[in-house]
């Protein structure tokens, strides 16, 4: 490569005639050898880099750039010594010094930083450790995970992650990525449902690797944007610029060159890699006194013991106990000495804990065990509010309950601004439909419950199915030839009028819609609900609430095609055969 053909490839060519004459005062490229077309070759040009670094590098940079690292880049092509370098190995080698360099300097800074105990405030650069993830926003909630594997605020305790660092390499505009997996204490992945970036979605935890990529830091504190590599235009963000607990961590467009302050993350680090550490950090929270109004069968209902944190109820289990006592969710609880027992049907035989509600700091996670019909588990948000009485989130406990003796429903009634309870039905979260009749689009006859086979309309040698059998949150739908598998088997339960929840034989996970348009649907702990109509033809259509059909991603009959959300298509994508099985 020549240097009047560097010159050609400069926007500012006397920015790029001060660059030279940089070089040359510099003695790295000698006046006596400068002549502007002549070639460089591929040792001459390597040498050249040797010095630039060794001359532009800082004192306290501790590694050293030598032949043998431009080696491990792998350039291709001819690399003898009298080669004449091209202009592709030429610019290939110059963003590799490049990104060797940010690295190297990037990596001492942070470790600096951590050594002198600047630990309490963002921090400056990401070595392999464990941290925590704090939003920018409000008073600075924490990045956790939900009961459901799903990413969220919370103000009383930090998810601690694993950072890995996977490499760097450049994007689609040329610029710099430093890549890292993010993993949870107990070794899984964050990442995205399906693995498939779209606007909006909600970050999960997965088995499977998941490469982020890291910018930062930006603007004063130490603020970071995060995304995946492919699409450095779409953010981890907070979902509607809310601060609030349970406030979901999506992934959002944002093409600016400060993004908003709901776009970019604190850093915070916690500890080395090899340090073993509890799942959470226990942050301080403040709980005040419930003033929500809580409404049952049409009445309303006293709750004796309920607070709020950060916009949360917290219910005491013995208080639902007492509240849903002689109604079709009633259950009983008590203590056997190493579990807190809930027995699903049973009348409640307890009492509520005495407790003078007050405003209180002393809250604390809750690490009760608790045993529901064999099974141990722990809640996932629990606390311990002002002693050592365990508070709990309705929704979570109703979510926990669903399918039992015990079940319930609670959703939020926005006009009424009251929380609904309804016993006695499957737990969803939102209200019940009102007006059943006016799901049906064509066809009268509504699917019973039981399970069934799935089958493409166009080819029913192709059935939905989840891929290896997987047990994962986040795994999704796809068509496979009709195996007769349970990966294959789907139980259909009816909510209510055409509207059913569908459930994974093999793993016990529901269908999930993202309510997206495009959006891959997926298995996971939270169901969503569809509905299915009847079509004339005996064939069937499935939506979710957004209005967005279950289609075969272009009609495509061939192993492993996605199941996705789309608009109202041909039959040959969006019409199934239900076929049961019992």
């Amino acid at each position: 490569m020549r240097v009047d053909e560097i010159m050609g490839q400069e926007e500012d060519e006397d920015n790029a005639w001060f660059q030279i004459s940089r070089l040359l005062y510099w003695g790295i490229v000698p006046a006596e050898k400068y002549r502007t077309n002549d070639y460089a070759t591929y040792k001459e040009f390597t040498d050249a880099l040797i010095k630039i670094v060794k001359y532009e590098g800082r004192e306290y940079r501790k590694k050293e750039f030598t032949k043998a690292t431009i080696d491990s880049f792998g350039v291709g092509g001819d690399t003898s010594p009298d080669a004449k370098i091209t202009r592709e190995q030429a610019i290939f080698l110059c963003q590799k010094t490049y990104n060797w360099m940010v690295e190297a300097d990037t990596f001492y800074e942070a470790k600096w930083a951590i050594d002198n105990g600047r630990t309490k405030e963002s921090v400056i650069g990401i070595i392999d450790g464990v941290y925590t993830l704090a939003s920018v926003m409000g008073q600075n909630p924490r990045v956790a995970i939900n009961a459901e594997g799903k990413a969220e605020l919370s103000s009383a305790k930090a998810e601690r992650f694993k950072f890995t660092y996977k490499g760097s390499r450049t994007n689609q505009f040329e610029e710099m990525m430093m890549l890292y997996t993010i993993q949870t204490m107990d070794g899984k992945y964050l990442a995205l449902s399906g693995n498939v970036p779209t606007n909006g979605k909600q970050l999960i935890t997965q088995d499977t690797e998941f490469l982020w990529a890291i910018e930062g830091p930006f603007n004063e504190g130490g603020q970071y944007k995060i995304y995946p590599p492919d699409y450095p235009n779409l953010l981890v963000s907070v979902e509607e610029r809310q601060s609030k607990d349970g406030t979901p961590i999506i992934v959002g467009f944002d093409a600016s060159v400060n993004p908003p302050s709901n776009y970019v993350f604190y850093v915070y680090y916690e500890g080395n890699a090899s340090t073993s550490f509890s799942r959470w950090k226990e942050l301080p929270a403040t709980a005040t006194p419930s003033k929500t109004s809580f409404v049952m069968n049409s009445q309303p209902v006293s709750v004796t013991a309920a607070y709020t944190i950060n916009g949360t109820n917290y219910l005491q289990l013995r208080a639902i106990a007492a509240m849903l006592n002689g109604t079709a969710a009633q259950f009983d609880v008590g203590w056997d000495g190493k579990y807190a027992v809930i027995e699903p049907g049973k009348p409640y035989s307890g009492t509520v804990t005495e407790t003078k509600l007050q405003t209180t700091t002393n809250v604390h996670i809750s690490n009760t065990k608790f045993k529901l019909n064999d099974e141990v588990f722990t809640f996932s948000d629990a606390r311990l509010i002002d002693g050592s009485t365990n508070y709990i989130q309705l929704r979570e406990f109703a979510q926990k309950l669903s399918g039992t003796a015990s079940q319930f429903n609670v959703y939020w009634d926005n006009e009424a601004k009251q929380a609904v309870i309804q016993p006695g039905v499957a737990y969803t979260g939102v209200a019940p439909d009102t007006n059943p009749s006016s799901d049906t689009i064509t066809g009268s006859n509504k699917l019973e419950d039981g399970i069934y086979y799935i089958k493409a309309s166009k080819n029913e040698n192709f059935a939905i199915d989840i891929p290896g059998s997987s047990k994962e949150n986040g795994a999704k739908l796809i068509i496979y030839s009709k195996t007769g598998n349970d990966n294959q088997k789907f139980k259909i339960t009816n909510v209510s009028g055409n509207k059913y929840k569908i459930q994974c034989v093999h793993s016990g996970k529901w269908w999930n819609s993202s309510g997206s348009k495009g959006a891959v649907i997926t298995q996971s702990d939270s169901a969503s609900t569809f509905t299915i109509t009847e079509q004339e033809n005996g064939t069937y259509r499935i939506m979710d609430s957004k209005g967005f059909y279950a289609g075969i991603s272009g009609a495509n009959m061939k192993n492993g095609t996605n199941i996705i959300l789309w608009t109202e298509a041909s039959n040959a994508s969006q019409a199934y055969i239900f076929k049961k099985v019992k």
